[in-house]
């Protein structure tokens, strides 16, 4: 089977399938670039972006591996920040005929949800994760998902890493627990003085105690 071949098998079985997560087609004419965007996995700091990646396929596929990287710039330890590129062993040693451009599409996104610090292209992403600075890391991933990636300004729920190592783990869910303190206290403080103005404004008119009323009924909802 020659590569033209294989590609316009592939094209038609990803019309025939569709994915929600991916969309992938070739670039223009040419059945040897193509182009994925691919939708930020949930319960991840990518989650509510897409990802635009690049697929160059060599005359030899599906014998070599497509040469794959990130157009949309992206904050992860396997991801080289400036040219995108993805370290992922499929797209290397590991790579076998049996992987189409769709199911490397899947790994992308499995890479996405389960980085490798051990093996960084991104060097400050992999010492955050290596240090156990979980949320520096969401941080950043999310600050690039918002900016690069058109992802919603609201920050995404925090959860635990899947370190499978208890004292790490520990760590992370006080760390955690003390920023959510910080910011409920932060809302009540916020809230006492908005009632507390709002209350000096309206005192000696029937206006004025509407409002506070109403300032009351905003502070119970929230």
């Amino acid at each position: 089977m020659t590569s033209r071949t294989r590609l316009m098998k592939e094209l038609k079985e990803i019309q025939r399938d569709g994915d929600l997560t991916i969309r992938l087609a070739p670039d223009g004419e040419s059945l040897f670039r193509w182009t994925a965007q691919l939708q930020g996995p949930l319960e991840t700091p990518f989650e509510s972006g897409t990802f635009v990646v690049s697929f160059t396929v060599p005359e030899a596929y599906p014998l070599a591996p497509p040469r794959a990287s990130f157009v949309t710039k992206i904050f992860h330890p396997n991801v080289h920040f400036k040219t995108g590129e993805i370290c992922l062993d499929i797209l290397k040693t590991a790579w076998s005929p049996a992987w189409t451009l769709h199911s490397v599409c899947r790994a992308i996104l499995a890479l996405l949800c389960n980085p490798e610090p051990d093996s960084p292209l991104n060097c400050d992403a992999g010492n955050m994760l290596r240090a156990g600075d979980h949320l520096g890391y969401w941080s950043m991933a999310r600050m690039y998902t918002v900016e690069a990636a058109g992802g919603t300004c609201a920050p995404a729920p925090f959860y635990p890493p899947v370190t499978h190592d208890a004292e790490a783990d520990k760590w992370w869910w006080e760390k955690k627990t003390h920023a959510e303190g910080g910011r409920a206290e932060a809302e009540t403080e916020g809230a006492g003085t908005e009632g507390a103005e709002a209350t000096g404004a309206g005192a000696g008119s029937g206006a004025g105690a509407v409002g506070i009323a109403r300032t009351g009924a905003g502070a119970g909802a929230g």
